[in-house]
């Protein structure tokens, strides 16, 4: 089974800016990568032109994910029972999975799970490079977050 770019994202962390910068234009084939200092109208025009890459890199994604539904389903179950086992003394099993998952959204969204300082202004620009790098999956992102919120509350409303 050949690995990808995403696969190696787990593997190996970057430690500063820059080289998360090159790991994120090549994971995500970033035609006009981010860079800290692009103002968010320069981050815009950049996105416009990533997007047919990003779009590329969305429909193989979820290619993938419908023609090996198993490796999928494993996957995110690893994730899930690494989560659990967390939460157990102890190094367990899946903790891995879900290590490297937490690390990946650290790492795409600027956020600090697991981490005890959190850094709101690094968080911005890892938002804004991430959604300058895969505009069409940053997008997915936030819409599945809407979508689930909105779930919540109409499912508590009722």
């Amino acid at each position: 089974m050949k690995s990808s770019k995403l696969d190696s994202y787990f593997t190996s962390t970057p430690t500063t800016f820059q080289e998360k910068q090159q790991d994120t234009v090549e994971t995500y084939g970033a035609l006009f990568p981010a860079k800290p200092t692009d103002s968010p109208l320069m981050a815009g025009a950049k996105a416009t032109g990533n997007l047919p890459t990003s779009a590329f890199g969305l429909a193989k994604g979820i290619g993938s994910a419908i023609l090996h539904p198993i490796q999928t389903v494993k996957g995110l179950g690893g994730i899930a029972v690494g989560g659990v086992q967390r939460l157990i003394p102890g190094q367990q099993a899946q903790e891995q999975k879900f290590d490297a998952f937490t690390s990946f959204l650290n790492e795409r969204y600027g956020t600090s799970f697991g981490e005890k300082k959190f850094d709101y202004a690094e968080m911005l620009k890892t938002l804004q490079r991430t959604a300058t790098n895969d505009p069409f999956g940053f997008a997915t992102d936030i819409l599945t977050l809407i979508e689930g919120g909105a779930g919540a509350i109409g499912k508590t409303s009722h």
